[in-house]
């Protein structure tokens, strides 16, 4: 597969997460709806939520493994000496820009949960938000973004 290829890889998984989150978002709308009988909602957030886990994580690990087998067939010896994504921080304008975010709604979090323990729709808000820049932060500091920029 091309870079092209890959990188639309990289874009999948990338509105799947945001996807994920999004359900997030939703899940307490979908838990008040299950207390009325209606679980159509519940069904719906739920297979959201699953479905894009798995679409976005499988097009990250297809992305890894075609990248290896790309590293491979291009004879290099080792693959980029860099950490998991996880790990490293701010190491270019999107990673600054998710792992600054990512600090701002763990801070949120705590706060409203203090501030407004009975607040669940801004705490889901919350949580999204933090799912996504996490999940963000370790592909924007990752060695497939890295690969696909060319770095």
């Amino acid at each position: 597969m091309n870079n092209s290829g890959m990188k639309k890889l990289f874009f999948i998984s990338v509105i799947s997460i945001l996807f994920v989150s999004l359900s997030i978002v939703f899940m307490p709308f979908a838990s008040e709806q299950k207390f009325n009988n209606f679980m159509l909602p519940v069904y719906i957030v739920g297979g959201a939520f699953w479905g894009f886990i798995l679409i976005g994580y499988g097009s990250l690990l297809i992305l890894n493994h075609l990248r290896k087998k790309k590293l491979k067939a291009l004879d290099t010896k080792t693959d980029i000496k860099h950490r998991p994504g996880i790990f490293c921080v701010w190491t270019n304008l999107p990673a600054k820009i998710f792992d600054t975010l990512t600090v701002i709604s763990l801070v949120g979090i705590i706060i409203a949960l203090i501030k407004f323990p009975t607040e669940t729709q801004m705490i889901f808000v919350l949580i999204a938000i933090f799912f996504f820049s996490v999940n963000m932060h370790g592909l924007f500091n990752g060695k497939n973004y890295i690969f696909l920029k060319g770095e």
